[in-house]
């Protein structure tokens, strides 16, 4: 489904991408793939967190991204024009073909207005929401992406980095990541899986 297509892979916040695909993440990264995250979070975690965002992304996965400083975090809702226009310019640009995104049903509200907006923008691709633990309550998967072990471990890698987010979540330890994938997994007869829903599907 993936092989030889242009993917873009959004995050509101730094960390989104790897909590939520971060297995399915190191198995695209050979593709033509963009990254781009529309906050930074600075007014919450300081610098430091761009510095885990490129061990993590850099570091573990070797792949480039783009970061928006002018969307301001946790004020998505009040700033969606600008995020359309952001994407409206990406779409024009690197053209996908395939679209990941947080969920709309998401009751983190940044994660819900990107989603929303991702659908709104992308009428002529793929749409894919991937999961995030906290928030996604309404969560229901359509999708199931079986990972093998080695993406498994390289998804807790690039968690790890996140230092400043691992010593006060509970949600970032290993345990609940590797538990999230073999659920997942058992649900489609697979040892490991990472689950999506579908917004759009486009062949």
């Amino acid at each position: 489904m993936f092989k030889n297509k242009r993917i873009l892979i959004l995050g509101a916040h730094p960390d989104d991408i790897e909590f939520g695909m971060g297995a399915t993440l190191n198995q695209l990264k050979k593709e033509d793939i963009k990254c781009v995250i529309f906050s930074d979070t600075t007014n919450l975690n300081g610098i430091v967190i761009i510095k885990e965002l490129e061990n993590s992304l850099k570091g573990i996965y070797n792949v480039d991204f783009t970061l928006k400083h002018n969307i301001e975090n946790m004020n998505f809702v009040n700033q969606e024009r600008e995020i359309k226009q952001a994407l409206y310019d990406i779409k024009k640009s690197f053209n996908p073909d395939i679209v990941f995104s947080t969920s709309r049903k998401s009751f983190n509200p940044d994660h819900q207005v990107l989603g929303i907006s991702v659908l709104n923008v992308f009428q002529e691709q793929t749409v894919l929401f991937y999961e995030v633990v906290r928030g996604d309550y309404e969560f229901q998967p359509n999708l199931y992406n079986e990972v093998s072990e080695d993406d498994t471990e390289i998804k807790q890698d690039a968690v790890r980095q996140y230092i400043s987010q691992t010593k006060k979540r509970d949600y970032a330890k290993s345990s609940i990541i590797i538990s999230q994938m073999i659920f997942r997994g058992s649900q489609c007869l697979k040892n490991y899986a990472e689950a999506f829903e579908v917004g759009r599907i486009v062949f």
